[in-house]
């Protein structure tokens, strides 16, 4: 622990020690930031660096602060709060196993822990409003903040949050268990595309659009979904007939066009509240 020492230009790292040889750091409480890049790949050679603690409460981990490190722990400790994780943060942190990000984080930006192959557990607090929302030169929503952790097994959703975008667990071939996502409302393009071990999911009636292949190569998935007059807007794009385990009709539904679940796999189960019409009932399900 080295107080007064500024990692940017290495004033105040004791002499003799340079940071190629560095293997763990307690960054002492008075920081209150990570720089951009600091600790990155084409930064300074913190090569060997792969255990860090953190004593202060910091405002920001910078975009690409740990691109590409060997760390293999970051802690923070009690008390210690952090508000803001940078884009790419912890992207190609390929050997993180344990990371500690506090209680308060209120901003989580895109890539921050893509390709975090080792990562197996990570809490993300309520107080997060914002999970990969950044717009790339095109328009589109950036997201990608958890692609390609192989090992993370379970993640929850904070309650502010309404809205997966493009790519946020595509690949997280060990990802069995989502929780809250009963509030969120729009699911972009790839979000859960290569979950092969996701199990349940359930789209409630509060879904307003499913982009393309969210549930593409989700081979062990079981769908519920609430059908709803917006199920339209999401049909034939989002996951493949045969992931819907259980329909939901919901009130608004009157009527069920010919051919309205034509190629499914009948699913399991199919309820609805009330008497709803059918056109052609031999051709409901093939």
């Amino acid at each position: 622990q080295w107080s007064g020492m500024d990692l940017n230009t290495s004033e105040g790292i004791p002499t003799g020690i340079t940071t190629d040889k560095l293997f763990s750091l307690i960054v002492d409480p008075s920081f209150d930031n990570i720089e951009a890049g600091l600790f990155d790949n084409d930064g300074m050679a913190f090569d060997k660096l792969n255990y860090i603690k953190i004593n202060s409460n910091l405002s920001t981990i910078g975009s690409k602060a740990f691109y590409n490190s060997n760390l293999v722990t970051f802690e923070i400790a009690d008390g210690v709060k952090i508000g803001e994780i940078g884009t790419s943060a912890f992207e190609g942190c390929t050997k993180l196993k344990v990371i500690d990000i506090g209680p308060e984080v209120n901003i989580i930006r895109a890539k921050a822990f893509k390709d975090n192959h080792e990562l197996s557990v990570i809490n993300i607090p309520n107080t997060v409003i914002s999970l990969g929302n950044e717009i790339s030169e095109d328009g589109n929503y950036i997201g990608a903040v958890f692609q390609n952790c192989y090992r993370l097994t379970e993640i929850n959703i904070p309650t502010n949050i309404i809205s997966l975008n493009q790519s946020m667990f595509e690949g997280c071939m060990s990802l069995t268990t989502i929780s809250g996502l009963d509030h969120v409302t729009s699911f972009d393009k790839n979000v859960f595309k290569g979950c092969i071990a996701l199990e349940n999911v359930y789209l409630g009636n509060n879904v307003e659009y499913v982009g393309n292949d969210v549930f593409t190569d989700c081979l062990n998935l079981k769908l519920t979904i609430d059908y709803n007059a917006r199920y339209s807007t999401f049909i034939d794009v989002g996951f493949n007939k045969n992931q819907v385990y259980k329909i939901n009709v919901m009130d608004e539904i009157t009527e069920f066009e010919s051919y309205a679940f034509f190629d499914y796999k009948p699913p399991q189960q199919l309820s609805w509240n009330k008497f709803v019409g059918f056109k052609w009932f031999l051709y409901l399900f093939n």
